[in-house]
């Protein structure tokens, strides 16, 4: 509108939360504190694939310092899996289980461990006993791929996760193409990411028996995405559990969604009707965090003799890692949604196929 003043455009706008935290004064999940606040570890998978035959946990639970051990059989009692979005027409898993038998790649969560202090959390966790009986692990997306591949869900049909097509018909595709005086055709390769937030991840969990009511401080970036999760982890009401995110130290998409190990620990709290509280390791986030893009794209455009573009076409494999998670396909996805981009042309299309590796962790 004529004689409107834009005060913002062209203008820096300083965050007013800036000048706190360059003081000292944030307050990440590491900095927070709870009445009797007990700490976890992880019991992980040292093997990419492996059938977990035993979970031997005697000598964590006859330490005194121990206050809480689950394994997956206690898991799988107290929890149900969490369920996935950006789902593939004929995708065979719905959900991530939070207690599992099987590792599907090095660092799967197993089990956890609480005890009074965190050095103590970490020597009773490396006191239990796995027996893991080793699978055949599929590392890359072209091994999972492959003839005679492992397959990494029990009765799924090959290890393709399912497919999904955007944009204009096939046809329309090869009419453009058919009129092209030049088809250019190249593959593009992205390789799998670690997000590598400056603060990892972490969970504070407090349980009240008295009211029934789980709070949970996450360094998250979406608190409801993560109530709703645990509702349905936990068979909770939403009015009973409350999730709130201090201030959050990088996350780069990593942190959107409920993780199985984030889950475990809310599961830990509840049992002990106490405040738990994770903090994940550099090494952890490398190993047991989900990760990003990973995917090898054959595409096509096609030119006319004046230059203009009359078609693009791709075709987009996905490499989802272990786990369909919950954002799953949903960067592949999109990247075939937003193929075409600013360009006018005759036709565009976009086919993304996923598939599964049991040595990478999950992709997000």
């Amino acid at each position: 509108m004529s004689g409107t003043r834009h005060h913002h455009i062209g203008r820096p706008v300083p965050p007013h939360h800036h000048d706190r935290l360059v003081r000292g004064h944030g307050r990440f999940l590491a900095d927070l504190r709870a009445a009797g606040l007990l700490y976890a570890t992880l019991v992980r998978s040292p093997l990419a694939h492996a059938r977990v035959v035993g979970f031997d946990a005697t000598a964590a639970r006859n330490d005194p310092r121990c206050a809480l051990v689950l394994g997956p059989d206690d898991l799988a009692e107290r929890t149900a899996p969490i369920p996935t979005v950006w789902r593939l027409p004929g995708q065979p898993e719905d959900h991530i289980p939070v207690a599992t038998h099987t590792a599907r790649y090095a660092g799967q969560p197993l089990g956890i461990v609480v005890a009074d202090t965190p050095t103590a959390a970490e020597d009773l966790a490396e006191a239990v006993r796995l027996d893991l009986d080793p699978l055949p692990p599929a590392a890359t997306i072209a091994d999972a791929l492959a003839g005679q591949a492992p397959l990494i869900v029990p009765g799924a049909v090959g290890n393709e996760a399912g497919s999904i097509r955007f944009g204009s018909p096939e046809e329309d595709i090869a009419a453009a193409l058919s009129r092209a005086e030049l088809v250019v055709e190249r593959e593009f390769t992205l390789p799998r990411v670690n997000h590598s937030p400056l603060e990892p991840r972490g969970v504070l969990a407090e349980y009240d028996p008295g009211t029934g009511l789980l709070t949970v401080h996450a360094s998250s970036q979406s608190p409801h995405s993560m109530r709703q999760d645990l509702c349905t982890v936990l068979g909770m009401r939403a009015d009973r559990v409350r999730v709130i995110a201090p201030d959050v130290g990088g996350s780069f998409g990593s942190k959107v969604l409920l993780y199985p190990d984030e889950a475990m620990v809310c599961a830990a709290a509840v049992a002990l009707g106490a405040a738990v509280r994770w903090v994940e390791s550099r090494t952890e986030n490398l190993t047991g965090a989900y990760q990003g893009r990973g995917q090898r794209t054959t595409a096509r455009l096609a030119i006319d003799s004046e230059g203009r573009f009359l078609a693009f076409d791709a075709h987009i494999l996905a490499d989802l890692g272990a786990y369909a998670t919950q954002a799953g396909s949903g960067p592949h996805q999109v990247t075939a949604l937003t193929l075409q981009g600013p360009y006018h042309v005759d036709a565009a299309a976009g086919r993304g196929a996923s598939g599964s590796a049991e040595c990478p962790a999950p992709g997000a």
